[in-house]
């Protein structure tokens, strides 16, 4: 049966390639539109055998998100600050609905109340759909999109472009158990609002594993605040490095390697409103069981 739907959505994608990502994907990656432009149209078939889940979208317009928002980039019918300002506007919204949930406690509110819960989650999942165009750059659409009489310029900013010169999810997730270790003698009382640095695509780990790690923060504080000071230090010489090299270019390319650099950053800070998303999901869900 499977087959044969996966044999009927082919058929509609009108000889585009498909794309497919398996593994454990929470059902929650699949309730809200990949693409929220009529001129893209995204359309996807899921299929799900137990804990893995196939999805399969058409390849060709999964990798025209990407091209578009750099091709009106490049003709400045967008502009770094919009690109920026929309995904901070999804952020933020994604991180009040978990902050919100975090301290609720679910298991002594009623189905629909949860339902209405669930519902906000989705809502505020809603704009990542927005967000795809960051997924998928690379080299041979950034030089589809600037042409052949281009290349040079791509080919100078392209290496040093792509390499991060901001703290990385890793530091960031570390930074803020640091933080919250230090300020709470209970660890216990941190679970909940950690929960999204500790979750996958399918599921968070649980409460008791979550603690178990907190606690190891707690234990090696000293330790782990010398990572990230070694963490802040590799950033910082990266950021001083690339800043020298940027200052020595044009303005054309410039303007590339900056748009470069900020799909590379969204593509690390986009881990968190999805992971925050994932485990308000989860949660709830759970608490229905």
């Amino acid at each position: 049966m499977a087959y044969k739907l996966i044999e009927e959505f082919n058929k509609d994608l009108n000889g585009h390639d498909i794309a497919t990502f398996t593994g454990a994907l929470s059902p929650l990656l699949v309730t809200v539109p990949w693409s929220r432009n009529p001129e893209i149209p995204i359309t996807t078939i899921c299929i799900s055998k137990g804990e893995e889940l196939h999805l399969i979208a058409d390849e060709y317009y999964y990798h025209l998100c990407s091209e578009d928002v750099f091709r009106k980039y490049v003709e400045k019918k967008v502009t770094k600050k919009e690109l920026l300002d929309a995904y901070t506007s999804y952020a933020s919204s994604a991180q009040t609905v978990y902050d919100k949930v975090v301290t609720l406690s679910l298991s002594t509110i009623d189905e629909k109340e949860l339902l209405d819960l669930l519902n906000k989650v989705i809502h505020a999942f809603e704009p990542v759909a927005d967000t795809v165009y960051i997924e998928t750059l690379n080299y041979d659409m950034a030089l589809r999109v600037l042409g052949e009489a281009r290349k040079a310029v791509l080919d100078k900013v392209w290496e040093n472009s792509i390499h991060p010169t901001f703290l990385s999810f890793e530091g960031r997730w570390l930074s803020k158990l640091i933080e919250l270790v230090k300020g709470t003698e209970d660890p216990q009382l941190l679970v909940r609002k950690v929960k999204y640095i500790y979750t996958d695509y399918h599921w968070t780990k649980n409460e008791t594993e979550i603690l178990s790690k907190l606690q190891d923060v707690k234990n090696n504080l000293a330790e782990k605040q010398n990572e990230l000071e070694t963490i802040y230090n590799d950033t910082e010489k990266r950021k001083s490095e690339y800043n020298a090299w940027f200052a020595t270019l044009s303005d054309e390319e410039k303007y590339i390697s900056e748009y470069i650099q900020m799909i590379m950053m969204l593509r690390d800070l986009r881990k968190d409103p999805i992971a925050q998303s994932q485990a308000n999901g989860i949660e709830i869900h759970g608490r229905r069981l």
